[in-house]
């Protein structure tokens, strides 16, 4: 079963040329070759809809699809309302994740309990990934991770359409959260003790670990995420295999306004994985 078309050629308007896009795979797309609406979620609990960065299901959907068997596990190490879990078991494979929060967790787990298979959520901090992950080993990690620009903003906006103002609400309290760090030196230490932890111990060989990231705007420049990510990963552990991108749509507010402001900025319209 194919869910999706991976189309090779590289969009005009795909926003980087660093040496890890230079290895470009292709755009996702739906398999009649439309865009994925990537707010269509199928599948989950109601509650899940209190999340306000959620991972858009295509890039679970299809990581699962294309890097695991039926039966494998999976892991999501921050799987946030369980979109990588009810991918993953819609598709007959299992997951185990972990969640610091938790009534995201509690969602996740009963998004989780509507499908087939088995799921572990574990309501934890990440960098407990040891602890909470031990025992079993897996075919697939894939994440999200989140990141200080996926706290939530109410936007006010002027009669043209401009943002005027931002007003950002936490949306989890605990400092622990790793959406609370500015991207910086610490912040992707972190994420590679896990990524490269996680894949040290428990990956098994031949597995895989995607990773999908929506990189931002700052000083009216692409902020690239995904290369600082890259810069990370333990080559020793890790063979990189390339760079997917799945169109963001719907998009933004934010994505149909800046360029009329400012034209010559080539913003991210894509999310990379």
């Amino acid at each position: 079963m194919h869910l999706w078309k991976v189309k090779p050629e590289r969009p005009k308007d795909y926003h980087c040329e660093c040496e890890y896009c230079k290895i470009f795979r292709g755009v996702i797309l739906n398999k009649d070759g439309s865009t994925i609406n990537c707010r269509r979620r199928i599948g989950y609990h109601y509650l899940e809809r209190s999340h306000i960065a959620k991972t858009p299901f295509p890039i679970a959907a299809w990581a699962v699809e294309n890097f695991t068997k039926k039966g494998d596990w999976v892991v999501d190490p921050t799987i946030g309302v369980g979109t990588t879990g009810v991918e993953a078991k819609k598709q007959g494979r299992n997951i185990i994740g972990i969640e610091l929060n938790y009534d995201w967790a509690r969602i996740a787990a009963l998004s989780c309990q509507q499908h087939k298979g088995k799921h572990l959520i574990h309501y934890g901090d990440v960098r407990n990934w040891i602890q909470l992950l031990g025992g079993k080993s897996y075919q697939l990690i894939v994440n999200n991770p989140p990141y200080s620009g996926d706290q939530h903003a109410s936007i006010k906006t002027d009669e043209d359409g401009f943002v005027t103002d931002r007003n950002y609400h936490d949306y989890d309290s605990d400092e622990r959260n790793l959406a609370f760090m500015k991207e910086g030196e610490t912040y992707y230490k972190l994420l590679g003790k896990i990524y490269n932890g996680i894949g040290a111990l428990y990956l098994k060989p031949g597995g895989y670990l995607v990773i999908g990231v929506k990189d931002m705007v700052r000083n009216k420049q692409p902020y690239l995420i995904h290369r600082h990510i890259n810069k990370i990963i333990d080559i020793e552990i890790y063979s990189f295999q390339g760079v997917w991108i799945l169109p963001h749509y719907p998009r933004t507010l934010f994505m149909n306004t800046y360029p009329k402001r400012f034209p010559e900025v080539k913003i991210p319209l894509y999310q990379t994985i």
